[in-house]
């Protein structure tokens, strides 16, 4: 009997045909995979089910969790041994700390509001309405990965693992596909089960109902509440950034990464409050920050 990465046993998959697997029309079939459950669950049934996948890609935000490197690494090699198929990792060339420290209207930093000249940008901060560094580690990355294979915007679908319990954030482009809401009709919930079922699991989810950049500026007061708890380490660097932002010699657009302009200090303490009294944070995160792309 032979078994998978996970220990599970291999099943000879049936043969069908969905619109990924008899498809000539596109160069290229992309999966986007983020290595939380929906994405991972979308390409192990395409891979299972023999559709077509021609590149998994993964887009490292170089602030990743440890254990999403190692989870990396792990499904990277089961569905390499198991399918023939690698996962390309897409990496931008800026670091994390270069839009932090980066000052408005120097070194081809453009600034539009004459207010911010010369100033540094600062943390990440939910209020700012969008996060600058999700559009230069994952966007960026992957425009660039299209133009190195010579491939345009139409020539190529994407699949995109949103579920039915998302039907709001798809864009509904003709070049895009979502299997999970189309062909599978899956929630987020049938996503976990199946991953528990083929014990898959991201070890993030111990922790974190979702999955996505550690500092990422939309996680909800329970994510940033786990980092203090569980993620030291991780969570000192959030305060060695704040302390060097604030004592940099250029002021900073944004001094506060979390919400009304709350310190580190002012977040711990109300942490240790909780833990105190027992009471459970907020769940539910900011806004949607489309991690999955």
């Amino acid at each position: 009997m032979k078994l998978d990465l996970f220990g599970n046993k291999i099943k000879k998959s049936k043969k069908r045909h969905s619109i990924a697997s008899i498809d000539t029309k596109y160069k290229a079939h992309i999966y986007l995979w983020s290595g939380g459950k929906d994405s991972t669950v979308m390409v192990d049934k395409a891979l299972r089910n023999g559709d077509r996948v021609d590149y998994i890609l993964f887009s490292d935000t170089k602030v990743e969790f440890e254990e999403m490197y190692e989870y990396v690494v792990k499904v990277s090699d089961y569905w390499k041994r198991r399918y023939g198929k690698k996962i390309t990792v897409l990496r931008t060339e800026k670091e994390f700390e270069d839009i932090i420290f980066n000052i408005r209207g120097e070194n081809g930093r453009k600034c539009t509001n004459k207010d911010n000249q010369g100033k540094i940008s600062g943390l990440l901060n939910p209020s700012a309405g969008f996060c600058e560094w999700r559009s230069r580690s994952k966007i960026i990355p992957f425009e660039n990965f299209l133009k190195q294979n010579d491939f345009n915007d139409d020539e190529v679908l994407v699949h995109i693992g949103f579920t039915i319990d998302e039907p709001n954030r798809t864009k509904r482009h003709k070049h895009e596909a979502y299997p999970l809401i189309d062909e599978y009709r899956m929630r987020e919930s049938d996503c976990k089960q199946y991953l528990i079922n083929n014990e898959m699991e991201n070890p993030l989810y111990r922790h974190f109902n979702r999955t996505g950049c550690k500092f990422c500026p939309y996680q909800s007061e329970q994510d940033y509440y786990n980092i203090w708890k569980y993620y030291p380490d991780d969570w000192k660097e959030y305060k060695d950034i704040e302390k060097r932002v604030k004592e940099h010699e250029r002021e900073a657009i944004s001094s506060a990464w979390f919400i009304n302009f709350q310190t580190c200090v002012d977040m711990e303490n109300k942490f240790k409050k909780w833990q105190i009294l027992g009471f459970e944070p907020n769940n539910e995160p900011l806004k949607n920050c489309f991690c999955k792309i």
